[in-house]
């Protein structure tokens, strides 16, 4: 018998208003499974600290992003290693204050290490942040948002998301209206980068069921823990 989409839902949403939530997805590369994403959201009076963990093909990545109670970032501390690509490194944004950050790029490998003081802009978070922000806003058909993206090291890039459609998407077996968001870089590098896609469930929270961009593609696993 199919799940009802009642109930999946309920599945969904009921982690979600409890102070921690885990979801589980699955990464695609060309429609092949790669790795494994645990992502956790922790709330408490003060603080929403979000973290991500990828494992799998020789991957290993964690970021903890902590936000403030209006959603302003306090810090971003990541770790990621690549074995094919190389790619051991540390990268901390910290002591923030009045829009100013120390930003922090470690080479682990090579055990090198820089750190600036970067101006951090209203709005600017890591992907990672942006997944549990969607959750809260006030999606509907047209419904718009803008926002810095932050990326090692150094990297920003203003980006313009839209609700493009409502649509359905099957998660296990039920059917889950979600809202399509269209993100855009939203400078001229959008004519050499692809836009990429997020699916979130329609019913509130908006819980992100997939993601998609030029490379990969980023599913929801069911059943919800």
């Amino acid at each position: 018998m199919r799940t009802t989409v009642t109930t999946l839902l309920t599945l969904l949403i009921s982690p979600l208003i409890t102070p921690a939530a885990t979801l589980t997805y699955t990464a695609f590369d060309n429609n092949k499974p790669q790795h494994s994403v645990i992502f956790t959201i922790t709330k408490t009076h003060d603080t929403t600290k979000i973290n991500t963990h990828v494992t799998g093909d020789h991957l290993e990545e964690t970021n903890t992003c902590i936000l403030s109670s209006k959603n302003n970032l306090i810090s971003i501390n990541q770790e990621t290693r690549n074995d094919p690509d190389k790619a051991y490194f540390s990268w901390k944004i910290s002591h923030q204050q009045n829009n100013y950050s120390d930003e922090t790029y470690t080479e682990i490998k090579q055990r090198t290490s820089k750190t600036s003081t970067v101006r951090i802009a209203a709005k600017s978070y890591p992907i990672q942040a942006l997944l549990y922000l969607f959750q809260e806003m006030p999606l509907s058909e047209n419904y718009t948002y803008t926002f810095t993206l932050l990326k090692p090291y150094q990297e920003t890039y203003p980006i313009s998301c839209k609700v493009v459609e409502k649509t359905t998407l099957t998660l296990g077996t039920t059917s889950i209206p979600c809202y399509k968001i269209e993100a855009t870089i939203d400078n001229f590098l959008s004519l050499f980068i692809p836009k990429s896609y997020f699916w979130l469930s329609v019913a509130k929270p908006h819980i992100p069921i997939q993601y998609r961009d030029y490379r990969f593609e980023y599913r929801l696993q069911a059943p919800i823990s």
